[in-house]
């Protein structure tokens, strides 16, 4: 949110001249900076700017409330703010680089932010699990069904995935496959 208002009010900021001036000095970062201004535009009209933040509010209340749900559940009684505080800290670690769906990162993050408020690494880390696994099915399964209904199948380099079809007589064999079959 802070970057979208520097952004939008940016050439405001005291010393903003000079840095523009040093920008068209360089064609292609002013070319990006010229996008992604115009790309801001977007922001600054209230028929597309209402519907976000309204959407950003709703999101992160339903990210607070499973986090407290989740604490509740394994016996851990957080107030409104620390469970939005530890939303926020545990969202935030997912821009650390990690493996797939942020394992352990993300754990980690809820564990140590929990101890902060007192509570034991066990407990913290059955909270972490809990809420991890829900929040993985529930966005995995609705991106599921949200691709299903769009009619969006899965494909290889572009083509749809389809049964391999029968090798006709004179064909060449796959890449390092034999001609007489397998050996």
């Amino acid at each position: 949110m802070v970057g979208l208002i520097v952004g939008l009010v940016g050439h405001r900021i005291p010393g903003a001249g000079r840095v523009i001036a040093a920008a068209e000095r360089y064609p292609r970062i002013h070319a990006v900076a010229a996008t992604f201004r115009s790309g801001l535009g977007v922001a600054g009209r209230a028929r597309t700017l209402l519907p976000a933040v309204l959407l950003t509010i709703l999101a992160w209340t339903c990210s607070v409330v499973t986090f407290a749900a989740g604490a509740q559940a394994v016996g851990i009684e957080l107030t409104w703010s620390e469970a939005a505080l530890l939303a926020a800290g545990v969202n935030l670690v997912t821009a650390i680089p990690a493996g797939p769906g942020y394992v352990g990162t993300w754990e980690l993050a809820a564990v140590r932010i929990l101890a902060t408020f007192g509570v034991a690494g066990d407990t913290a880390f059955a909270f972490a699990l809990l809420v991890h696994v829900s929040t993985l099915a529930a966005t995995t399964i609705a991106g599921a069904a949200s691709f299903l209904r769009i009619g969006w199948l899965p494909s290889v380099k572009g083509h749809p995935v389809a049964e391999a079809p029968e090798p006709r007589a004179g064909d060449a064999p796959p890449d390092g496959a034999s001609p007489d079959g397998p050996s």
